[in-house]
């Protein structure tokens, strides 16, 4: 999303995303340099990359009696658009809550969440329960629960110790609730919950960008929404596009937020393993290198590839359903020595039947999938010599 004219606001950002069906959409914050918050605007894409905004933006502001609103947080339940969001009292910060039928025209019921400071909310619904994670006193995280989206209860409070914003989302794989906090320079941090309510230790898994998306590169990631279905669910947590906040240049900030100049909401990813047609560098250490963004690109998720030195491998396709498995090339890249040994492991193939590798179109190996259904042949590959494979069922 791009900077928005004076009439929109100067910020976009504090943003929802949404995969519904074939569309994505995004509700976001609108604020400019004179009155802070100004309502929310919405915007759609065919393909995630190529957006267009509401004409009639913003959808709703806040009521008169607060002085600013921030961030959003939609879901979709029952047919009917939900949202979260927070207001500014001018003393503190608080929950609110509106509904649509259409995503567009917004009825608002006022506050959910009452309680001093519980900003920026995301929400989770399973199993007929809301899940509400929110910055809570400043430097904390506060979760929530209720059974209609309205009446919460709080469950538990974690400390922090930075004001970080919150991302949250379901795993359908897992079964698992995953809770991150942004907190800008201090990178990103994550954790995980069988409960949706306690979570184990945070760990760090993002740090501020290095390639300067940001005109402040130490601003890092912030505002992250991650590309969800209605109910803030998603399949595997292996493939995690997102948008976040991108920060402007630190003097933009003097004297203060007014000054901050135009934002941008940028997309990122987290993703491990390999894509279709995506060439990867894959290490000793078994990290993946994209020389493409594998935003909704299939994964080859029967295979996976380790090598005692770097290789470039590219997977053209990947079907346990067909005669040939899977079919890409590979090479070594690094300098020396200039041959390596390669493991590639195929899975979810058929118990006790025989699979072949194809090197260059001759055989070269085969072997019966294990009662798993796994197999694993290991070669030699050398320096820039691009070597074509298949594994072909026998």
């Amino acid at each position: 999303m791009p900077d928005v004219e004076q009439d929109q606001g100067n910020w976009v950002g504090g943003h929802s995303s949404m995969l519904e069906g074939d569309e994505f959409k995004m509700w976001y914050r609108i604020r400019d340099n004179k009155e802070r918050g100004r309502g929310y605007g919405f915007a759609k894409s065919n393909d995630g990359l190529n957006w267009e905004k509401y004409e009639n933006n913003p959808l709703f502001t806040h009521h008169p009696d607060y002085a600013s609103n921030e961030k959003i947080c939609v879901l979709k339940v029952d047919g009917l658009y939900r949202a979260w969001y927070a207001v500014d009292t001018n003393k503190s910060w608080y929950t609110a809550y509106a509904t649509s039928k259409d995503g567009l025209n917004w009825e608002q019921h006022g506050l959910v969440i009452d309680e001093a400071y519980c900003k920026d909310p995301v929400v989770i619904y399973l199993d007929g329960t809301y899940y509400l994670y929110s910055i809570k006193d400043e430097n904390k995280l506060g979760i929530y629960t209720s059974p209609n989206g309205v009446d919460f209860t709080h469950r538990n409070t974690i400390e922090i110790g930075v004001h970080a914003h919150v991302a949250a989302f379901y795993e359908k794989k897992t079964g698992l609730f995953h809770l991150y906090s942004t907190a800008g320079f201090n990178g990103v941090n994550h954790a995980v919950s069988a409960d949706g309510i306690h979570f184990g230790f945070f760990t760090n898994v993002m740090n501020p960008s290095p390639v300067g998306l940001d005109d402040w590169e130490q601003a890092g990631v912030t505002y992250l929404s991650f590309v969800n279905d209605e109910f803030r669910h998603v399949e595997n947590a292996d493939a995690l596009p997102f948008h976040y906040q991108a920060r402007n240049d630190w003097d933009n900030h003097i004297p203060g937020w007014k000054f901050h100049g135009g934002e941008r909401v940028v997309l990122g990813g987290k993703y491990e393993g390999l894509y279709l047609g995506v060439p990867t560098e894959i290490h000793p250490d078994n990290s993946a290198y994209y020389e493409a963004f594998p935003f909704m690109v299939p994964k080859a998720d029967l295979l996976s590839v380790s090598a005692l030195r770097p290789v470039r491998i590219i997977i053209d396709s990947c079907n346990q359903d067909k005669e040939i498995v899977a079919e890409g090339s590979i090479e070594a890249i690094s300098e020396y020595p200039r041959s390596t040994q390669v493991q590639i492991k195929a899975e979810k193939l058929i118990p006790g039947k025989s699979y072949q590798l194809f090197l260059e179109k001759t055989q070269v190996g085969e072997m019966v999938a294990d009662k798993y259904g796994a197999i694993m042949f290991a070669f030699p590959v050398q320096q820039n010599r691009e070597k074509s494979f298949q594994i072909i069922e026998k």
